[in-house]
């Protein structure tokens, strides 16, 4: 397994965020009151403006204005009329998390891209003012060197641009899952079509099954919170009680006790739905 570079917050214990409202929002909404004001910004931002009385610290933020594929370590801040920009952390108490972007629909396994770090990098991709402070040329350039630096880190294939990311101990961390990510896809969006799981579709399962529980037998956890990433976004009833084990399983070992609890929260809209 290649060395990955770790993200931001991980490379400086002493930059860890405290709490859910990341810097990135405070600056903006510093910066740019009006614009803040004129778009729909959600999640954090309404305590910032003081329409939610929450300490940064407390979880229920994280619980703010989610969709039903919101991923765990996404935290949706700004709604446009074709999707919705996140914050992405690979660990609760990131200081620098990613931003990404994420369409409405379909149901399952909807597109979610890297945009940046900076919400004037979210601004500037949905074309969403006219001018900010920064030019166009120098945001291009710092969303460019973003998305490169997060391709070089993540792992896995997943279903999204983002990935996934694991702190590596020699070898251990992390390993490939048993089937290509492609062909549990294909398999996940059949089930969710389907009355019934068929019987080619439950042998892949269950081969997945059987090597996810060797790979957490021997400390290679990423490949739960990729699998568990892959069946969440398959957005079916079907495979729930995998997809729960795999990301009890991944965000106990990997000591990302809160993203277990956002996603029970998640878990609830998708009940309402």
């Amino acid at each position: 397994m290649p060395k990955r570079k770790l993200p931001e917050g991980e490379k400086n214990k002493e930059n860890l965020e405290i709490g859910w409202i990341p810097k990135a929002a405070e600056k903006f909404y510093e910066k740019y009151p009006e614009l803040v004001k004129s778009l729909q910004f959600v999640g954090p931002f309404r305590v910032l403006n003081g329409e939610i009385k929450k300490s940064r610290d407390n979880l229920e933020i994280a619980f703010l204005d989610r969709f039903a594929t919101d991923l765990p370590e996404m935290q949706t801040f700004l709604l446009t009329e074709k999707g919705r920009y996140c914050f992405w952390r690979d660990f609760p108490n990131q200081a620098d998390p990613l931003i990404v972007f994420a369409v409405n629909s379909p149901a399952t396994f909807p597109d979610i891209k890297i945009v940046g770090n900076r919400i004037e990098h979210a601004i500037h991709h949905g074309k969403l003012a006219k001018s900010l402070e920064d030019d166009a040329k120098s945001l291009e350039k710092e969303m460019r060197q973003c998305r490169d630096a997060r391709i070089r880190a993540k792992m896995g294939e997943t279903s999204h641009e983002p990935g996934i990311w694991v702190k590596m101990k020699g070898n251990v961390g992390y390993r490939c899952l048993f089937h290509s990510a492609k062909k549990l896809r294909v398999t996940l969006e059949k089930i969710a079509k389907s009355q019934e799981i068929d019987e080619n579709s439950q042998k892949i399962l269950d081969e997945e099954f059987r090597h996810l529980q060797i790979a957490n037998d021997e400390m290679d956890f990423g490949m739960g919170l990729e699998l568990g990433h892959l069946l969440f976004l398959a957005n079916s009833e079907k495979v729930k009680s995998m997809m729960m084990f795999s990301m009890k399983m991944a965000y106990t070992f990997l000591k990302r006790k809160e993203f277990w609890q956002i996603l029970e929260e998640t878990l609830k809209i998708r009940e309402t739905l």
